[in-house]
């Protein structure tokens, strides 16, 4: 597997697709009409699969996993500046979060959000989820750039804390569901964090393919014998 950049559109509407493939045939998620993010789910007359959009697509970059047997990526997630109101997606959710005050970002401009992840379900088990947060996190520490997310996913934040994501203490959020688990927090400043976190997915990407490997030469080796 390996990861890049993606940059012709093509390659951004398959990530949006497959976005609207997790999130809302897998997962079952609507989103409302109101949804701060204008969030909504693009159809079209022909065969042609449904995507997810939002207004924040215009100040996005978009990283892609792929299997080198697939067409397609089989991980996608979106890297999103403020819009034109100076303001990140995440702020528009909570009024207790509207400043974030606690991660100075009135004061840095440098900062992305991290979002939109979408994994095929059978390639969870797999590097790619890991391989996909290097690639995002190495997009912002090449443009100098600290990272922020969050999320309410228990595996996701478990994961944040093995890489050394570190989460903002005291500070959470709800998404637009009533009753929802709070959203962390989590913030990586450039360079220290951000250097931290690339290198701690280097090893646990390492110890995943050599994992991976050893199991896939197990199983060769039963099969033969």
């Amino acid at each position: 597997m390996f990861s890049k950049i993606l940059t012709s559109s093509h390659e951004i509407d398959m990530a949006r697709r497959l976005v609207y493939k997790i999130y809302v045939e897998e997962g079952g998620w609507t989103p409302s009409l109101d949804n701060p993010s204008g969030l909504k789910v693009l159809k079209f007359p022909d065969s042609t699969p449904p995507m997810i959009i939002d207004r924040f697509d215009p100040y996005s970059t978009w990283v892609g996993v792929f299997d080198e047997a697939r067409a397609e990526p089989v991980a996608c997630g979106r890297i999103s500046s403020r819009d034109q109101y100076g303001k990140f997606e995440i702020q528009y959710y909570d009024d207790t979060i509207s400043n974030l005050e606690q991660i100075d970002l009135k004061l840095n401009p440098n900062v992305f959000v991290l979002n939109r992840t979408a994994i095929l379900s059978e390639y969870r088990g797999t590097a790619a989820w890991l391989i996909l947060l290097r690639q995002g996190f190495a997009y912002c520490h090449e443009q100098k750039h600290a990272a922020f997310s969050g999320t309410s996913v228990e595996k996701v934040q478990r994961v944040h804390d093995s890489i050394g994501y570190p989460c903002v203490e005291g500070l959470s959020f709800q998404y637009e569901i009533s009753g929802e688990n709070y959203a962390k927090v989590y913030h990586a400043t450039y360079p220290d964090d951000t250097c931290r976190v690339i290198e701690n997915l280097d090893t646990l990407i390492d110890k995943k393919i050599k994992k991976d490997n050893g199991e896939f030469m197990t199983s060769t080796l039963s099969a033969k014998l």
